[in-house]
């Protein structure tokens, strides 16, 4: 699960901006809306993959067992019962945690006890995660803030112009 505001997976920077804006435009909904369709969006690009994308490649065996069962390998996260996918591209699925109030946003999944073992990996498996935080992720979250840092920055600048106060 990931927990956007407050939280203590994301930067000091994101955590400043996202205060920042809070505080000068009191209302912040409609931008964590919008993350959460960015967030949404993203994952659903995790299961178009025709190669490992951002993951490390999948082990020979696997590939060949995945290429019996599915037809092919990719995307990584693929199971047979796709309730990783449904989890991080359906906001209203059963294993969704989509969590949204006036000034938070959780988002993850849930019900899938084979989710940890593709976000942290085991001692025969490589990690694959999906879900992302500053500590442990550095690219991948960096790129993730940067888009969501846009949307709170241009949500304040409109919501300050409706305001009169840009």
């Amino acid at each position: 699960m990931q927990k956007v505001i407050p939280s203590n997976l994301i930067d000091v920077e994101f955590q400043c901006i996202f205060n920042e804006v809070k505080k000068r435009v009191k209302y912040v909904k409609p931008a964590l809306i919008a993350v959460r369709d960015d967030w949404y969006k993203e994952n659903r690009t995790l299961f178009t993959l025709q190669g490992p994308g951002k993951f490390t490649d999948l082990k020979d065996s696997t590939k060949k067992a995945k290429i019996r069962q599915f037809g092919t390998p990719y995307p990584i996260l693929l199971a047979r019962n796709g309730r990783i996918q449904s989890g991080l591209t359906e906001k209203e699925s059963e294993y969704t945690v989509n969590e949204l109030t006036d000034d938070s946003l959780t988002m993850g999944v849930k019900g899938i006890l084979y989710a940890i073992f593709q976000q942290k990996g085991t001692s025969k498996m490589e990690k694959h995660p999906f879900i992302f935080n500053s500590q442990q992720h550095g690219d991948q979250w960096t790129n993730q803030r940067d888009r969501w840092v846009k949307i709170f920055t241009h949500y304040q600048a409109r919501r300050l112009q409706i305001m009169g106060e840009a």
